[in-house]
């Protein structure tokens, strides 16, 4: 069930990084070539859709298309993207 908010602004996070909150735990991460969204706590399940761009999450290197998921309590490094990369979060308690 999502819950649709008035259309959002982008706002900036962290250095080259920006989100947009499109719903309740749902939304859009950009990153600028090089930039890195900052250490997140995981206390939702997270799902990463790169939509575009690349994307480095620990050991992977996620591209457009593909998929990441995070578990509650799991140890995350600092996402980042090495060429730019918009990625849809959607946060989940399964």
């Amino acid at each position: 069930q999502f819950r649709i908010l008035p259309e959002g602004t982008w706002r900036e996070i962290a250095p080259g990084a920006r989100r947009k909150d499109i719903a309740e735990d749902v939304y859009l991460l950009r990153l600028a070539p090089g930039a890195s969204e900052g250490e997140p706590v995981i206390d939702k399940v997270t799902h990463r859709f790169v939509i575009e761009g690349d994307l480095k999450v620990g050991r992977r290197h996620l591209r457009a298309g593909d998929n990441d998921r995070a578990i509650v309590g799991s140890v995350a490094k600092a996402p980042k993207s090495d060429g730019g990369c918009l990625v849809l979060i959607v946060l989940s308690n399964s």
